[in-house]
């Protein structure tokens, strides 16, 4: 009996040190935030991650997730438009086409684009990756000659 209970209480403290680890933010996020300040970025840190706000982009948000950095984009759809199965289909195309996201609506019938990146930070790969980014999460996103700018709100 004794065996068990240390047993159970090693698995805990395990599960709590390893939750503990992603409650903060990644190692790369000074540099990040710094070359994101460059580009014209405002700034918003929270506890475990932080978000990036800039005139015509995607508000970015990045946290740490299994040991890299995921990096997302909301995009606020329109639940009036009805077709859902053309939405699917516009979001297949998206993922089709894409250099470095991926697509998929979330529980809240938010449009999510995402990718994930190391956390380590180098100048160029950072700046090809923002590059890329930029016409994934922005550009082709509100193309308004494109099928999924019907969906958005």
């Amino acid at each position: 009996m004794k065996k068990i209970v240390v047993l159970v209480a090693a698995i805990v403290l395990m599960i709590f040190v390893a939750g503990a680890a992603y409650a903060e933010l990644p190692q790369a996020s000074n540099d990040i935030i710094k070359h994101l300040e460059f580009l014209g970025y405002k700034i918003e840190k929270k506890d475990a991650s932080f978000s990036a706000k800039k005139a015509n982009a995607a508000t970015i948000t990045f946290r740490l997730y299994k040991k890299n950095i995921i990096m997302m984009a909301y995009f606020t759809l329109d639940e009036a438009h009805g077709d859902r199965a053309g939405l699917l289909e516009e979001i297949n195309t998206l993922n089709l086409n894409a250099s470095l996201c991926r697509y998929y609506v979330d529980s809240d019938n938010d449009l999510v684009a995402e990718c994930m990146i190391a956390d380590s930070y180098d100048k160029v790969l950072f700046g090809a990756t923002m590059d890329f980014w930029a016409v994934d999460s922005y550009t082709t996103v509100y193309d308004k000659k494109a099928e999924l700018y019907n969906y958005l709100k």
